[in-house]
């Protein structure tokens, strides 16, 4: 179990408080800020706790990752900006995250006061596993505070190195990720179901293994499926299908046993087959992403679904209804990835389906991704949502059964 903040001596101690505020700011009516505000959201209540145990606070974050040094755009004052505007407290701002004005910065700090400190990622030394680097990030603090989920499968003196420094603890909103994905794999309320989609189909195809015996059954959208369709021999035409052995692996999750006894489970009044892995039974195509007008295929029993000049852009009606109707009838639904290029009107129609019946069932719902997110706030209802996951890579790494290296330190710490 990861040491959580309930159980630290925090009282009065300066703390250095690893967020996740890896968002870059939007230029708006000429002025940078903080378009998606959620990350900063989910900190409030740790940060608000540390305020009343009479802290000082010293905020280390990255955003972005710079390509030809320090930018506006990537810059935390956007960050400070906005979270002076929802905690009851002084927030300020340097322009570094190490060096002689930084810890005199922190030596003047009183009780309660927060400091943002700049980019890490504005230094190069953050692209290595640099100690001595990692140690200057420490520099006049006690305590680390971890709230940086998302960073969690990274290795960088920003999250492994300087907990190999300082005594550190996860926050609360860290605490919450954490739980809610263990239970996801220990305890899920059945019948469990997972939504797969998105463009990236290599970490989906490793949650799919991991989680394999555990759910009841798959419904997979988006490149993911395209890469399965593949598999099975189908030709996909100009399909999105991610470079690297997308394919071989999916051909392997294919070969795996289906399971049939679970789908006793599920009851769908389309003309499509239960199986263990759901591909999809039409598609909606079009030329590309920006196209306008679109055209529908059945991909069963068709050895050549997509012609050459056309891409699978969405998951088609007959396909939206039957995973539909199995989100309806589960006990459990994770999502992650949206069904096809929804941020195109023409081709919104599947994760709007998906997005819509997570709204409505009684399931426990997760999402994760921030493509899902974003899917969910333009197509859905984020507050019938059970649990939101801030953490794209690091949440879909963890269900696939990987070690984090954050959370492997926080456990030993």
């Amino acid at each position: 179990m990861i040491k959580i903040l309930k159980d630290a001596n925090i009282k009065g101690k300066t703390i250095l408080y690893r967020a996740p505020y890896d968002i870059e700011a939007e230029n708006i009516n000429g002025s940078l800020k903080i378009k998606d505000t959620s990350r900063i959201d989910a900190t409030i209540p740790t940060l608000n706790y540390l305020i009343a145990n009479d802290c000082k606070i010293v905020i280390l974050t990255w955003v972005g990752r710079p390509k030809n040094g320090p930018t506006p755009e990537l810059s935390t004052v956007p960050h400070t900006k906005y979270l002076q505007s929802v905690v009851n407290t002084n927030v300020s701002h340097i322009n570094d995250c190490i060096g002689d004005a930084v810890i005199h910065k922190i030596s003047t700090l009183k009780p309660k006061e927060i400091l943002m400190l700049e980019n890490v990622r504005f230094h190069k030394e953050e692209d290595s596993e640099n100690a001595d680097f990692a140690r200057q990030l420490c520099n006049g603090c006690e305590f680390i505070v971890f709230d940086g989920f998302p960073q969690a499968h990274r290795k960088a003196p920003s999250t492994t190195g300087i907990l190999e420094i300082l005594p550190a603890c996860a926050g609360f909103y860290f605490e919450s990720e954490y739980i809610l994905l263990n239970k996801l794999l220990t305890q899920p309320k059945k019948p469990f179901t997972l939504v797969i989609g998105g463009a990236k189909t290599s970490d989906k195809v490793e949650a799919i293994n991991n989680l394999y015996d555990l759910v009841d059954i798959i419904l997979v959208g988006g490149g993911a499926a395209n890469a399965f369709l593949k598999a099975q021999g189908k030709e996909m035409g100009n399909s999105y299908i991610e470079e690297g052995d997308s394919v071989k692996t999916a051909q392997q999750t294919l070969n795996r046993d289906p399971a049939n006894e679970n789908f006793k489970n599920f009851k769908v009044e389309m003309e499509v087959e239960l199986k263990k892995i759901m591909l999809p039974y039409d598609l909606v195509l079009g030329m590309n992403k920006e196209d306008n007008m679109s055209e529908l295929t059945v991909v069963e029993n068709q050895p050549r679904p997509v012609s050459a000049d056309m891409g699978a852009m969405d998951i088609g009606p007959i396909t939206r209804l039957s995973y539909a109707e199995i989100i309806l009838q589960s006990g459990t639904v994770f999502w992650a990835g949206p069904m096809g290029v929804y941020e195109n009107k023409i081709f919104e129609g599947g994760t709007k389906a998906i997005a819509q019946a997570m709204a409505t069932t009684t399931a426990d719902t997760i999402i994760a991704g921030g493509d899902t997110i974003d899917a969910l706030n333009k197509l859905g209802d984020p507050k019938k949502i059970k649990f939101i996951s801030l953490a794209g890579g690091a949440t879909l790494e963890f269900i696939a059964g990987k070690k984090l290296p954050v959370i492997e330190m926080l456990t030993k710490i």
